[in-house]
Protein backbone atom coordinates (compact mmCIF):
# COMPACT_ATOMS: atom_id res chain seq x y z
CA UNK A 1 0.00 0.00 0.00
CA UNK A 2 1.09 3.34 -0.85
CA UNK A 3 -0.08 6.70 -0.16
CA UNK A 4 -0.76 9.31 -3.44
CA UNK A 5 1.40 12.02 -3.10
CA UNK A 6 -0.53 15.69 -3.38
CA UNK A 7 -0.04 16.02 -7.17
CA UNK A 8 -1.17 12.74 -7.51
CA UNK A 9 -4.06 12.94 -5.19
CA UNK A 10 -4.65 16.79 -7.70
CA UNK A 11 -5.20 14.85 -10.71
CA UNK A 12 -7.24 11.91 -9.39
CA UNK A 13 -9.92 14.33 -7.26
CA UNK A 14 -9.49 16.87 -10.44
CA UNK A 15 -11.16 14.87 -13.03
CA UNK A 16 -14.22 15.80 -14.10
CA UNK A 17 -16.79 14.18 -16.57
CA UNK A 18 -15.84 16.57 -19.06
CA UNK A 19 -11.84 17.00 -17.98
CA UNK A 20 -10.12 13.47 -18.23
CA UNK A 21 -7.09 13.30 -16.95
CA UNK A 22 -5.34 11.17 -18.84
CA UNK A 23 -2.27 10.82 -20.87
CA UNK A 24 -1.15 8.90 -23.85
CA UNK A 25 1.29 8.01 -26.17
CA UNK A 26 0.59 6.69 -30.13
CA UNK A 27 3.33 4.29 -31.58
CA UNK A 28 3.46 3.02 -35.46
CA UNK A 29 4.96 -0.15 -35.83
CA UNK A 30 6.95 -1.42 -38.88
CA UNK A 31 6.38 -5.19 -38.22
CA UNK A 32 7.53 -6.01 -41.59
CA UNK A 33 10.51 -8.00 -40.34
CA UNK A 34 8.61 -9.66 -37.41
CA UNK A 35 6.87 -12.24 -39.40
CA UNK A 36 5.23 -13.70 -36.09
CA UNK A 37 3.91 -10.44 -35.07
CA UNK A 38 0.46 -9.78 -34.01
CA UNK A 39 -2.39 -9.04 -31.25
CA UNK A 40 -1.53 -12.05 -28.86
CA UNK A 41 2.09 -12.14 -28.96
CA UNK A 42 2.13 -8.40 -28.03
CA UNK A 43 -0.64 -9.10 -25.50
CA UNK A 44 2.08 -11.71 -23.53
CA UNK A 45 4.36 -9.12 -23.77
CA UNK A 46 2.66 -6.50 -22.27
CA UNK A 47 1.65 -9.03 -19.29
CA UNK A 48 5.44 -10.25 -19.22
CA UNK A 49 6.51 -6.81 -18.55
CA UNK A 50 4.70 -5.59 -15.75
CA UNK A 51 7.63 -6.51 -13.15
CA UNK A 52 9.29 -3.40 -15.13
CA UNK A 53 6.33 -1.29 -14.73
CA UNK A 54 4.68 -1.30 -11.38
CA UNK A 55 2.40 1.82 -12.01
CA UNK A 56 0.69 -1.04 -14.19
CA UNK A 57 -0.79 -2.70 -11.09
CA UNK A 58 -1.63 0.11 -9.26
CA UNK A 59 -5.48 0.86 -8.04
CA UNK A 60 -6.59 3.74 -5.86
CA UNK A 61 -8.60 3.11 -2.99
CA UNK A 62 -10.13 6.08 -1.57
CA UNK A 63 -10.53 7.17 2.13
CA UNK A 64 -13.63 7.53 3.78
CA UNK A 65 -15.14 10.80 3.41
CA UNK A 66 -12.20 12.18 1.46
CA UNK A 67 -10.29 13.14 4.78
CA UNK A 68 -6.79 11.96 3.70
CA UNK A 69 -5.69 11.24 -0.02
CA UNK A 70 -5.95 7.92 -1.73
CA UNK A 71 -4.03 5.04 -1.07
CA UNK A 72 -2.38 2.81 -4.27
CA UNK A 73 -2.89 -1.20 -3.49
CA UNK A 74 -1.44 -3.42 -6.04
CA UNK A 75 -3.75 -5.08 -8.54
CA UNK A 76 -3.34 -8.19 -11.15
CA UNK A 77 -5.01 -6.21 -14.61
CA UNK A 78 -6.74 -8.44 -16.69
CA UNK A 79 -5.39 -8.59 -19.95
CA UNK A 80 -8.84 -9.36 -21.60
CA UNK A 81 -9.55 -5.57 -20.10
CA UNK A 82 -6.66 -3.68 -20.34
CA UNK A 83 -5.31 -4.53 -23.85
CA UNK A 84 -7.84 -3.81 -26.61
CA UNK A 85 -7.34 -5.31 -30.09
CA UNK A 86 -9.27 -2.93 -32.67
CA UNK A 87 -8.76 -1.85 -36.72
CA UNK A 88 -8.73 1.64 -38.22
CA UNK A 89 -11.29 2.13 -41.44
CA UNK A 90 -9.82 2.02 -44.31
CA UNK A 91 -7.52 3.50 -46.09
CA UNK A 92 -6.05 3.79 -42.28
CA UNK A 93 -4.22 7.18 -43.15
CA UNK A 94 -3.34 9.72 -40.87
CA UNK A 95 -7.33 11.37 -40.94
CA UNK A 96 -8.65 8.16 -40.24
CA UNK A 97 -5.67 7.26 -37.50
CA UNK A 98 -6.11 10.12 -36.02
CA UNK A 99 -10.48 10.07 -35.83
CA UNK A 100 -9.93 6.84 -34.63
CA UNK A 101 -7.27 7.61 -31.54
CA UNK A 102 -9.53 10.98 -30.63
CA UNK A 103 -12.41 8.86 -30.24
CA UNK A 104 -10.78 6.73 -28.10
CA UNK A 105 -9.46 9.36 -26.18
CA UNK A 106 -12.89 10.66 -25.39
CA UNK A 107 -13.63 7.83 -22.94
CA UNK A 108 -12.11 7.92 -19.58
CA UNK A 109 -10.34 5.46 -18.00
CA UNK A 110 -11.89 2.73 -15.80
CA UNK A 111 -11.53 4.47 -11.89
CA UNK A 112 -11.97 0.91 -10.55
CA UNK A 113 -9.04 -1.09 -12.05
CA UNK A 114 -5.53 -0.42 -12.48
CA UNK A 115 -5.43 3.28 -14.65
CA UNK A 116 -4.79 2.01 -17.67
CA UNK A 117 -5.15 0.85 -21.43
CA UNK A 118 -3.61 -0.09 -24.39
CA UNK A 119 -5.16 -0.77 -27.96
CA UNK A 120 -3.84 -2.59 -30.60
CA UNK A 121 -5.11 -1.02 -33.90
CA UNK A 122 -4.55 -2.98 -36.96
CA UNK A 123 -5.21 -1.63 -40.88
CA UNK A 124 -2.56 1.37 -40.46
CA UNK A 125 -1.87 2.86 -44.10
CA UNK A 126 1.51 0.92 -45.48
CA UNK A 127 0.95 -2.15 -43.20
CA UNK A 128 1.56 -0.59 -40.27
CA UNK A 129 0.56 -1.40 -36.64
CA UNK A 130 -0.81 1.22 -34.27
CA UNK A 131 -0.36 0.95 -30.54
CA UNK A 132 -2.40 3.40 -28.18
CA UNK A 133 -1.43 3.31 -24.75
CA UNK A 134 -3.13 5.55 -21.89
CA UNK A 135 -2.23 6.23 -18.26
CA UNK A 136 -4.35 7.97 -15.91
CA UNK A 137 -2.01 11.48 -14.44
CA UNK A 138 -2.33 10.16 -10.86
CA UNK A 139 0.14 7.21 -11.54
CA UNK A 140 2.54 9.03 -13.92
CA UNK A 141 3.93 12.41 -15.28
CA UNK A 142 5.17 12.84 -18.79
CA UNK A 143 8.58 11.92 -18.11
CA UNK A 144 8.53 8.76 -15.60
CA UNK A 145 5.57 7.98 -18.60
CA UNK A 146 8.51 8.00 -21.44
CA UNK A 147 10.95 6.37 -19.47
CA UNK A 148 7.90 3.49 -18.18
CA UNK A 149 6.73 2.78 -21.64
CA UNK A 150 10.77 2.65 -23.18
CA UNK A 151 11.74 0.30 -20.40
CA UNK A 152 8.96 -2.27 -21.74
CA UNK A 153 10.18 -1.92 -25.18
CA UNK A 154 13.44 -3.92 -26.77
CA UNK A 155 16.85 -2.26 -28.19
CA UNK A 156 17.16 -5.13 -30.70
CA UNK A 157 14.70 -6.82 -32.97
CA UNK A 158 15.12 -9.64 -30.62
CA UNK A 159 12.82 -10.00 -27.77
CA UNK A 160 14.93 -9.42 -24.10
CA UNK A 161 14.64 -11.63 -21.08
CA UNK A 162 11.75 -10.72 -18.97
CA UNK A 163 12.61 -9.75 -15.60
CA UNK A 164 12.06 -12.13 -12.46
CA UNK A 165 11.72 -9.63 -9.67
CA UNK A 166 9.29 -6.30 -9.79
CA UNK A 167 10.52 -3.08 -9.54
CA UNK A 168 9.20 -0.63 -6.76
CA UNK A 169 6.71 -3.28 -6.02
CA UNK A 170 4.24 -1.78 -3.44
CA UNK A 171 4.84 -3.54 -0.03
CA UNK A 172 2.46 -6.36 0.02
CA UNK A 173 -0.02 -5.56 3.14
CA UNK A 174 -3.05 -6.23 4.03
CA UNK A 175 -5.66 -3.89 2.73
CA UNK A 176 -6.99 -2.20 6.01
CA UNK A 177 -10.62 -2.12 6.57
CA UNK A 178 -12.62 0.94 6.13
CA UNK A 179 -12.57 1.23 10.11
CA UNK A 180 -8.87 1.85 10.45
CA UNK A 181 -9.00 3.74 7.27
CA UNK A 182 -11.31 6.21 8.62
CA UNK A 183 -9.41 6.11 11.58
CA UNK A 184 -5.77 6.96 9.66
CA UNK A 185 -7.90 9.51 7.97
CA UNK A 186 -9.03 11.55 10.76
CA UNK A 187 -6.10 11.47 12.73
CA UNK A 188 -4.50 13.14 9.25
CA UNK A 189 -7.05 15.67 9.34
CA UNK A 190 -6.75 16.44 12.69
CA UNK A 191 -3.28 16.33 13.48
CA UNK A 192 -0.95 16.76 10.16
CA UNK A 193 -3.18 18.74 7.85
CA UNK A 194 -2.89 21.41 10.03
CA UNK A 195 0.42 21.37 10.62
CA UNK A 196 0.76 21.43 6.60
CA UNK A 197 -1.07 24.38 6.34
CA UNK A 198 0.67 25.96 8.62
CA UNK A 199 4.04 25.76 7.23
CA UNK A 200 2.58 26.14 3.86
CA UNK A 201 1.06 29.92 5.60
CA UNK A 202 4.78 30.64 6.34
CA UNK A 203 5.83 29.24 2.83
CA UNK A 204 3.82 31.66 0.96
CA UNK A 205 5.02 34.55 2.91
CA UNK A 206 7.91 34.13 1.95
CA UNK A 207 7.69 33.45 -1.68
CA UNK A 208 5.39 36.56 -1.45
CA UNK A 209 8.41 38.42 -0.35
CA UNK A 210 10.20 36.95 -3.59
CA UNK A 211 7.71 37.70 -6.05
CA UNK A 212 7.83 41.38 -4.85
CA UNK A 213 11.13 41.95 -6.08
CA UNK A 214 9.83 40.80 -9.85
CA UNK A 215 7.32 42.80 -10.24
CA UNK A 216 9.51 45.96 -11.58
CA UNK A 217 11.50 43.74 -13.23
CA UNK A 218 11.54 43.45 -17.16
CA UNK A 219 12.30 39.98 -17.55
CA UNK A 220 9.23 38.94 -15.61
CA UNK A 221 7.24 36.42 -16.91
CA UNK A 222 3.36 36.46 -16.93
CA UNK A 223 1.51 35.47 -14.10
CA UNK A 224 -1.20 32.73 -14.40
CA UNK A 225 -4.67 34.03 -15.32
CA UNK A 226 -3.23 36.92 -17.37
CA UNK A 227 -3.17 35.07 -21.31
CA UNK A 228 -6.24 36.78 -23.24
CA UNK A 229 -9.10 34.75 -23.72
CA UNK A 230 -9.42 32.86 -27.18
CA UNK A 231 -11.28 29.87 -28.87
CA UNK A 232 -8.62 27.91 -27.26
CA UNK A 233 -10.23 28.17 -24.03
CA UNK A 234 -13.62 27.85 -21.94
CA UNK A 235 -16.42 25.03 -21.20
CA UNK A 236 -14.91 21.29 -22.20
CA UNK A 237 -17.06 18.89 -23.72
CA UNK A 238 -16.03 14.74 -23.55
CA UNK A 239 -15.07 14.77 -26.86
CA UNK A 240 -11.47 14.89 -27.94
CA UNK A 241 -9.98 16.08 -31.37
CA UNK A 242 -5.74 15.45 -32.41
CA UNK A 243 -3.61 15.86 -34.97
CA UNK A 244 0.32 15.19 -34.88
CA UNK A 245 2.97 16.47 -37.13
CA UNK A 246 6.78 14.95 -37.39
CA UNK A 247 9.75 17.48 -38.15
CA UNK A 248 13.90 17.16 -38.63
CA UNK A 249 14.99 16.69 -34.71
CA UNK A 250 18.52 18.03 -36.46
CA UNK A 251 16.89 21.06 -38.07
CA UNK A 252 14.67 22.58 -34.93
CA UNK A 253 18.62 22.00 -33.09
CA UNK A 254 20.30 24.27 -36.07
CA UNK A 255 18.19 27.19 -35.22
CA UNK A 256 18.44 26.65 -31.63
CA UNK A 257 22.53 26.75 -31.68
CA UNK A 258 22.03 29.93 -34.22
CA UNK A 259 20.41 31.95 -31.96
CA UNK A 260 21.93 30.58 -28.88
CA UNK A 261 18.52 29.18 -26.85
CA UNK A 262 17.21 26.40 -25.59
CA UNK A 263 15.56 23.30 -27.35
CA UNK A 264 12.40 24.02 -25.36
CA UNK A 265 12.21 27.62 -26.44
CA UNK A 266 12.36 26.92 -30.49
CA UNK A 267 9.72 24.19 -29.60
CA UNK A 268 7.50 27.21 -27.96
CA UNK A 269 8.56 29.44 -30.84
CA UNK A 270 6.98 26.53 -33.05
CA UNK A 271 3.67 26.22 -30.74
CA UNK A 272 3.49 29.89 -30.92
CA UNK A 273 3.65 30.83 -34.67
CA UNK A 274 1.22 27.81 -35.64
CA UNK A 275 -1.51 29.21 -32.97
CA UNK A 276 -0.45 32.61 -34.09
CA UNK A 277 -1.42 31.91 -37.74
CA UNK A 278 -4.36 29.99 -36.92
CA UNK A 279 -6.02 32.54 -34.71
CA UNK A 280 -5.14 35.29 -37.51
CA UNK A 281 -6.41 33.06 -40.60
CA UNK A 282 -9.67 33.35 -38.47
CA UNK A 283 -9.11 37.15 -37.70
CA UNK A 284 -9.37 36.24 -33.66
CA UNK A 285 -5.40 37.09 -33.07
CA UNK A 286 -5.72 39.00 -29.89
CA UNK A 287 -3.92 42.24 -29.69
CA UNK A 288 -2.23 41.10 -26.14
CA UNK A 289 0.23 38.08 -26.48
CA UNK A 290 -0.69 34.55 -25.38
CA UNK A 291 0.54 32.93 -22.61
CA UNK A 292 1.68 28.73 -21.95
CA UNK A 293 1.81 26.75 -19.20
CA UNK A 294 4.91 25.46 -19.59
CA UNK A 295 5.08 21.36 -17.27
CA UNK A 296 8.81 21.21 -15.70
CA UNK A 297 10.13 17.84 -14.60
CA UNK A 298 11.58 17.73 -10.88
CA UNK A 299 12.84 14.01 -11.62
CA UNK A 300 16.72 13.32 -10.97
CA UNK A 301 18.19 10.99 -13.55
CA UNK A 302 18.02 7.84 -11.39
CA UNK A 303 14.21 8.94 -10.86
CA UNK A 304 12.95 8.74 -14.04
CA UNK A 305 10.83 5.52 -13.51
CA UNK A 306 9.19 6.63 -10.32
CA UNK A 307 5.77 6.73 -10.35
CA UNK A 308 3.68 9.55 -8.92
CA UNK A 309 4.49 13.09 -10.14
CA UNK A 310 7.01 15.42 -10.13
CA UNK A 311 6.41 18.29 -11.92
CA UNK A 312 6.25 21.99 -11.73
CA UNK A 313 4.62 24.36 -14.18
CA UNK A 314 6.32 27.90 -15.35
CA UNK A 315 4.25 30.64 -17.39
CA UNK A 316 5.84 32.09 -20.35
CA UNK A 317 5.03 34.09 -22.58
CA UNK A 318 4.33 33.42 -26.50
CA UNK A 319 5.09 36.32 -28.03
CA UNK A 320 2.12 36.34 -30.66
CA UNK A 321 1.95 40.04 -30.63
CA UNK A 322 5.38 39.89 -32.31
CA UNK A 323 5.58 40.02 -36.10
CA UNK A 324 8.65 38.75 -36.70
CA UNK A 325 9.46 34.81 -35.88
CA UNK A 326 13.28 35.27 -34.89
CA UNK A 327 11.87 38.34 -32.78
CA UNK A 328 9.35 36.32 -31.71
CA UNK A 329 11.56 33.26 -30.11
CA UNK A 330 14.18 35.89 -28.55
CA UNK A 331 11.22 37.18 -27.03
CA UNK A 332 9.81 33.40 -25.48
CA UNK A 333 13.63 32.87 -25.24
CA UNK A 334 13.58 36.01 -22.49
CA UNK A 335 10.38 34.95 -20.68
CA UNK A 336 11.42 31.74 -20.31
CA UNK A 337 14.49 32.30 -18.89
CA UNK A 338 13.21 34.60 -16.55
CA UNK A 339 10.68 32.06 -15.67
CA UNK A 340 13.18 29.78 -15.00
CA UNK A 341 14.83 32.26 -12.96
CA UNK A 342 11.95 33.53 -10.92
CA UNK A 343 11.21 29.73 -10.21
CA UNK A 344 14.34 29.46 -8.87
CA UNK A 345 14.16 31.98 -6.71
CA UNK A 346 10.56 30.67 -5.40
CA UNK A 347 12.38 26.77 -5.02
CA UNK A 348 14.61 28.48 -2.23
CA UNK A 349 11.18 28.96 0.06
CA UNK A 350 9.78 25.66 -1.21
CA UNK A 351 8.57 23.42 1.87
CA UNK A 352 5.75 22.31 0.63
CA UNK A 353 3.15 22.31 -1.99
CA UNK A 354 -0.59 23.92 -1.60
CA UNK A 355 -1.72 19.90 -3.06
CA UNK A 356 0.37 18.33 0.23
CA UNK A 357 -1.75 20.62 2.77
CA UNK A 358 -5.13 20.81 1.05
CA UNK A 359 -7.77 17.63 2.19
CA UNK A 360 -8.19 16.30 -1.41
CA UNK A 361 -11.62 16.36 -1.78
CA UNK A 362 -11.56 20.08 -1.67
CA UNK A 363 -9.41 19.96 -4.64
CA UNK A 364 -12.04 17.36 -6.28
CA UNK A 365 -14.96 20.24 -5.18
CA UNK A 366 -12.85 23.33 -6.37
CA UNK A 367 -12.33 22.09 -9.99
CA UNK A 368 -15.78 20.93 -10.15
CA UNK A 369 -16.93 24.42 -8.98
CA UNK A 370 -14.50 25.97 -11.79
CA UNK A 371 -16.30 24.33 -14.47
CA UNK A 372 -19.78 24.55 -13.11
CA UNK A 373 -19.65 27.91 -12.00
CA UNK A 374 -18.42 29.29 -15.58
CA UNK A 375 -15.33 30.73 -14.61
CA UNK A 376 -13.50 28.83 -17.92
CA UNK A 377 -15.38 30.67 -19.92
CA UNK A 378 -13.80 34.14 -18.68
CA UNK A 379 -10.27 33.52 -17.17
CA UNK A 380 -8.16 30.52 -18.26
CA UNK A 381 -4.77 29.92 -15.95
CA UNK A 382 -2.40 30.12 -19.70
CA UNK A 383 -3.82 30.22 -23.08
CA UNK A 384 -2.72 26.52 -23.95
CA UNK A 385 -0.35 24.03 -22.42
CA UNK A 386 3.28 23.20 -24.36
CA UNK A 387 5.76 20.47 -23.22
CA UNK A 388 8.50 18.68 -24.42
CA UNK A 389 10.19 15.17 -23.27
CA UNK A 390 13.29 14.25 -24.48
CA UNK A 391 13.37 11.35 -26.10
CA UNK A 392 15.98 8.35 -27.47
CA UNK A 393 18.03 8.79 -30.56
CA UNK A 394 18.26 4.95 -30.85
CA UNK A 395 15.21 2.88 -31.88
CA UNK A 396 12.80 0.72 -30.13
CA UNK A 397 11.44 -2.43 -30.59
CA UNK A 398 8.53 -4.76 -30.10
CA UNK A 399 7.69 -8.60 -30.93
CA UNK A 400 10.46 -7.70 -33.33
CA UNK A 401 8.39 -4.91 -34.83
CA UNK A 402 10.54 -1.32 -35.16
CA UNK A 403 8.87 1.39 -33.75
CA UNK A 404 9.10 4.46 -36.53
CA UNK A 405 7.41 7.02 -34.85
CA UNK A 406 5.74 7.83 -31.04
CA UNK A 407 3.07 10.86 -31.41
CA UNK A 408 2.79 11.80 -27.39
CA UNK A 409 -0.87 13.05 -26.29
CA UNK A 410 -1.32 15.22 -23.07
CA UNK A 411 -4.64 16.22 -21.25
CA UNK A 412 -6.50 19.35 -22.13
CA UNK A 413 -6.94 20.65 -18.39
CA UNK A 414 -9.10 23.33 -16.54
CA UNK A 415 -10.13 25.74 -19.25
CA UNK A 416 -7.19 25.70 -21.33
CA UNK A 417 -8.86 23.43 -24.29
CA UNK A 418 -5.46 23.13 -26.31
CA UNK A 419 -2.09 20.78 -25.02
CA UNK A 420 0.68 20.40 -27.42
CA UNK A 421 3.37 17.84 -26.41
CA UNK A 422 6.46 17.26 -28.34
CA UNK A 423 8.67 13.93 -28.26
CA UNK A 424 11.73 13.57 -29.94
CA UNK A 425 12.72 9.84 -30.76
CA UNK A 426 15.87 8.81 -33.46
CA UNK A 427 16.24 12.10 -35.46
CA UNK A 428 12.61 13.55 -35.52
CA UNK A 429 10.62 16.04 -33.33
CA UNK A 430 7.05 14.23 -33.09
CA UNK A 431 4.54 16.71 -32.03
CA UNK A 432 1.02 16.31 -30.84
CA UNK A 433 -1.77 18.74 -30.55
CA UNK A 434 -5.10 17.59 -28.43
CA UNK A 435 -8.04 19.50 -27.98
CA UNK A 436 -11.87 19.92 -27.65
CA UNK A 437 -13.54 19.92 -31.32
CA UNK A 438 -16.44 22.19 -30.23
CA UNK A 439 -13.62 24.58 -29.91
CA UNK A 440 -10.64 23.78 -32.87
CA UNK A 441 -12.86 21.31 -35.40
CA UNK A 442 -9.76 21.61 -37.39
CA UNK A 443 -6.73 21.41 -35.11
CA UNK A 444 -5.23 19.90 -38.46
CA UNK A 445 -4.14 23.28 -39.40
CA UNK A 446 -2.07 23.75 -36.30
CA UNK A 447 -0.20 20.48 -37.00
CA UNK A 448 0.64 21.36 -39.73
CA UNK A 449 1.37 25.13 -39.34
CA UNK A 450 4.43 23.83 -37.56
CA UNK A 451 7.10 22.92 -40.68
CA UNK A 452 6.12 26.02 -41.95
CA UNK A 453 6.93 27.90 -38.57
CA UNK A 454 10.12 25.80 -38.47
CA UNK A 455 10.99 27.07 -42.23
CA UNK A 456 9.98 30.53 -41.24
CA UNK A 457 12.79 30.75 -38.24
CA UNK A 458 15.44 28.99 -40.60
CA UNK A 459 14.84 31.34 -43.17
CA UNK A 460 14.97 34.75 -40.12
CA UNK A 461 17.96 32.87 -39.00
CA UNK A 462 19.66 33.00 -42.57
CA UNK A 463 18.83 36.91 -43.04
CA UNK A 464 20.48 37.64 -39.83
CA UNK A 465 23.43 36.06 -41.41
Amino acid sequence: MRRLGGQDAAFWYGETTTGHMHMATLMVLDPSGAPDFGFEQFKRLVMQRLNVAPQLRWRVVEMPLGLDRPVFIEDEPDPEFHIRHIAVPAPGGRKEVEDLVSHLMGYKIDRSRPLWEMWFIEGVEGDKVGLLAKCHHAIIDGVAGASMLQAMLDLEPEQGPTPDEKVDEIAAEPMPSQIQLLASGLVNTAIFTPLRAARLSRQMLRQVGTLTGWVRRPERPPLYFQSPKTRLNGDFSANRQLSGITVDLNRVKAVKHALDVKVNDVVLALGATAIRNYLLELGELPAQALTAQVPVSLRVDDDRHGGGNKVSNMSVSLATDVDDPVERLLAIYASSSGAKEMRRALSAHAIIGITEATPPVLIGLAARAYTLSGLQRRASPAGCVISNVPGPSFPFYVCGAKVVSFLPIGPPTLGIGLNMTCFSYLDKLHVGFITIPEMVPDVYKIADAVEPALAELEEGVRRRG
